[in-house]
This record gives structure tokens, sequence and C-alpha cells, in this order.
């Protein structure tokens, strides 16, 4: 059952969807936070971060309620072509 506070704010803790073959880890921190450190970690990887798409401020900007939603999109700093 999905849980959504009476106002999702940044990072309302929600109940994923089950989907076969995908993993969901809880994160005590909220959405944002959550994507500051993934992407923290990654660069210490040694990835380049590519881009950030934060569907919940896109929709907010199109007057739409959307709970937070952040891609953090990421790629190996050297590749080969």
């Amino acid at each position: 059952m999905n849980e959504r506070a009476e106002d999702p704010g940044e990072g309302a803790l929600i109940d994923p969807p089950a989907v076969a073959g995908i993993v969901h880890l809880r994160s005590e921190r909220r959405a944002i936070a959550t994507a500051d450190r993934l992407m923290e970690l990654v660069r210490a990887k040694g990835l380049t971060q590519f881009a950030r798409i934060d569907f919940s401020s896109d929709a907010a900007a199109a007057g739409l309620s959307l709970a937070p939603i952040i891609q953090p999109v990421y790629r190996r700093s050297k590749i080969a072509l």
C-alpha cells in the first residue's frame, strides 16, 4: 500500500510500487538530500554528473503536483570511441 503524506513537500516518504528486477532502498534522507549524496558518491568513483532531472519541479512549473522524483544522470569520465 502506498502511503503518502498530506503534503508531500520535499521528499515525503512513499512506498514505491513493486517492479520485477528493481530493488528499492529506503533512505533516511529526503529525496533531494538522497540525490545529492548519490551524486557525491558517483563523483567520488570517478564518474561525471551529466544531468539531474527534477521531475517534481518541472511539474510544479506546469501547475501540476508530483511527488519528489529526481533522476540523476551520470557517465564515465573517459569514454572509448
